[in-house]
């Protein structure tokens, strides 16, 4: 809005310049004509010095008269006439007008015979007070701008909180709110904006409880059939029961642990770690089976404050996604782990089938699944990476991946190296 005005006001002012000095120039050729002649009336024929140095004082003009006879001038600092470009006057061709592009002065030169007259004038500056009146008119324009300026933003104070208020719900702050004092069209909307938020967040911890309590009451019947399956014979039939009896135990164990990281009340063990130590025992589980997982680059030790039960939950969850969306013939999968400033960097990488781009923030949200039909093992529920992001998260660290179609995909692991006990 600056700069607009900025631009309005120039533009006015060199339009208004432009006309006025187009308006100069045609008074300036209608009444120098009659100017000129009256002076050559005034001052006689031959031209009388007396009469010329009286009408120099009065009309602040020099005066050159030249003749074979004589020569004489009012003032005896006049420019040399080489200096000046001459060309005929359009209201009267037998008056010359003369102008120096390096200085203000301008001449009319009047020839008759071989007697000359030139009559010097000096343009009249710009008085300070007209200055000083531009400045201010320009200085006003600019006040009411800025004026309009904070009016627009007061106006559009409440499309800046909701633009706020909607990237925080797409971040998950499903408790912000905007504020919503205004009883304009924006206020009303505002409102309308809380009121939404406040239906999502009452219908999402709805689910959430509702499959929190779903879980609970499984683990009863779970348990009844576990003991159930012990005094079957070992069948092939039993031995499906067991793996199903087994999933659906360790989906209701993830939700369950996931539900209790992220009430107040969830706690994590937080010990001393070595986490090249930790990575490395874990490792040693995965050495059957393929794709090869290797560790890449690590360095001899790198301890932290971290609850060791929880990150080997995060890093096996990691690695049995790496294998399950690899081919066996697929590269080696590779885990690394770094130093930047104050945080651990542990990630796993795989050269598997990757993940789009448009899913890649799903990925981490309960019961998201990439097409079953992209991967060989499908009998999981999308739990695992929403129960790791709640565990680094509850380390106030953070999880991202990287990822590209066809070329795999790498996750990072963030974790604080000061990380302090949480009661």
């Amino acid at each position: 809005m600056f700069v607009s005005g900025i631009l309005i006001v120039s533009t006015v002012t060199f339009v208004s310049w432009l006309m006025h000095i187009e308006q100069g120039r045609n008074v300036f050729r209608r009444n120098m004509n009659q100017y000129v002649s009256y002076l050559v009336k005034d001052l006689g024929s031959p031209p009388n010095r007396v009469q010329a140095e009286k009408l120099s004082k009065k009309l602040f003009i020099n005066i050159h008269y030249q003749s074979p006879e004589t020569s004489w001038k009012t003032s005896g600092t006049l420019p040399s006439l080489e200096q000046y470009e001459f060309r005929k006057l359009k209201t009267n061709r037998s008056i010359d007008f003369g102008r120096n592009p390096f200085i203000k002065d301008r001449v009319f030169r009047v020839k008759n015979g071989d007697q000359v007259l030139y009559i010097f004038y000096q343009r009249e500056k710009i008085s300070e007070t007209g200055w000083m009146l531009g400045i201010i008119l320009a200085v006003a324009i600019l006040f009411l701008i800025f004026l309009t300026y904070l009016a627009l933003r007061w106006v559009l104070q409440p499309v800046h909180w909701l633009s706020g208020g909607v990237e925080a719900l797409a971040q998950g702050q499903l408790e912000h709110r905007v504020r919503s004092d205004r009883h304009d069209e924006l206020g009303r909307l505002a409102r309308g904006f809380n009121r939404m938020a406040e239906r999502i967040s009452t219908m999402l911890s709805a689910r959430k409880q509702l499959l929190l309590d779903v879980s609970h009451e499984l683990r009863s019947p779970i348990t009844r059939m576990k003991v159930a399956l012990e005094m079957m014979p070992g069948d092939s039939l039993r031995k499906n029961l067991e793996e199903d009896l087994l999933m659906l135990e360790s989906m209701v164990t993830e939700i369950l642990e996931t539900s209790r990281l992220e009430s107040q009340n969830g706690r994590l063990n937080i010990h001393q770690l070595d986490v090249v130590k930790m990575v490395k025992n874990v490792l040693e589980h995965y050495s059957e089976g393929k794709p090869e997982i290797v560790l890449k680059e690590s360095p001899e030790s790198l301890e932290l404050m971290a609850d060791p039960e929880q990150l080997r939950i995060v890093l096996e969850n990691l690695l049995n996604n790496a294998r399950r969306f690899s081919d066996d013939a697929s590269n080696p999968i590779e885990v690394s782990i770094s130093r930047r400033e104050d945080q651990a960097v542990l990630s796993v990488r795989d050269y598997g089938v990757g993940i789009a781009t448009e899913e890649q923030n799903m990925i981490f949200e309960p019961f998201y699944q990439i097409d079953k039909s992209r991967f060989r093992d499908s009998n999981h529920y999308g739990l695992g990476l929403n129960l790791c992001r709640t565990i680094i998260e509850a380390h106030d660290g953070s999880l991202r991946v990287e990822s590209e179609e066809g070329s795999g995909s790498t996750f990072f692991l963030e974790i604080p190296m000061n990380l302090q006990s949480k009661d």
